[in-house]
């Protein structure tokens, strides 16, 4: 921990395209959970705002897979540090500071950050991010 009581993660900002651990605005289930960094701004005073996407394991594919970004080769999961598939659900995102309680980490890790997205995924990504910021108004 530093003198301010928070831990020494909160001075290292995650970078786009990596994956983190966050308790996600109004998850029923309130846990820590895999998301997707979108983007990352310094604050005006101090600390970090961080725009994520929801992580789910529910990849609904049927619906979902043409607009969200769902990582299942296991080569994918590994990079991105995660265990199982898991959709991110590009239309389902919210900015939060960049420190606990919004993101922890996982017992016996240090910080937050999991992994990061592979090139490709990452290309794949920005496709998505375009065409939903292509629909709207």
């Amino acid at each position: 921990m530093t003198g301010t009581d928070k831990p020494e993660w909160v001075s290292r900002p995650p970078r786009v395209g990596n994956v983190v651990t966050c308790l996600y605005p109004n998850d029923p289930k309130r846990r820590l959970r895999p998301v997707l960094v979108l983007g990352v701004a310094k604050g005006s005073v101090d600390g970090y705002a961080v725009h994520v996407a929801y992580g789910t394991k529910s990849l609904d594919k049927t619906t979902r897979g043409k607009i969200d970004l769902i990582i299942e080769l296991e080569a994918d999961i590994d990079e991105c540090g995660m265990a199982v598939p898991t959709r991110f659900d590009l239309e389902n995102t919210a900015a939060l500071m960049w420190e606990p309680p919004d993101f922890d980490c996982w017992k016996g890790r240090y910080t937050p950050v999991l992994g990061s997205l592979p090139k490709s995924q990452q290309v794949e990504c920005s496709w998505k991010l375009q065409a939903i910021q292509d629909k709207k108004p």
